[in-house]
């Protein structure tokens, strides 16, 4: 189970990069200060959807074992956006909490809580 989990977070990490890349690129261009929630609402469908494709995969066999995927995701989420942030954009630590500040505009913190989450509301039993 663990390998198909990170399977999943794998799948999730590409396409949430992706989608930074095209809120930079192209959403930023075009719709200014609606570009954060849009983003968010973008990236929350695609881990929706990843979920809804990678869940049976997985196969969790309780609701508990779904916490665990969504918890292991989020974790792995917000290490892997502190390894971007640091590493690859060499950004200050106030720079990268910022991102997961929701009062400041920033959407980064309900994702994660989003991901631990939308494993148990697709789960079927």
């Amino acid at each position: 189970m663990i390998v198909k989990i990170l399977l999943g977070f794998i799948l999730i990490a590409i396409v949430e990069t992706i989608n930074g890349i095209i809120r930079i690129k192209i959403l930023q261009k075009y719709f200014r200060k609606y570009t954060k929630i849009i983003s968010f609402l973008l990236g929350y469908l695609w881990i929706i959807i990843i979920t809804k494709l990678f869940l049976p995969f997985i196969n969790p066999e309780t609701l508990f074992e779904s916490f665990i995927v969504g918890l292991s995701w989020a974790i792995m989420m917000i290490i892997f956006d502190i390894f971007i942030g640091k590493v690859i954009f060499r950004l200050s630590w106030k720079s990268i909490l910022n991102d997961f500040n929701i009062f400041k505009g920033n959407y980064l913190s309900l994702g994660i809580v989003l991901i631990i989450f939308t494993p148990m509301l697709i789960y079927k039993n």
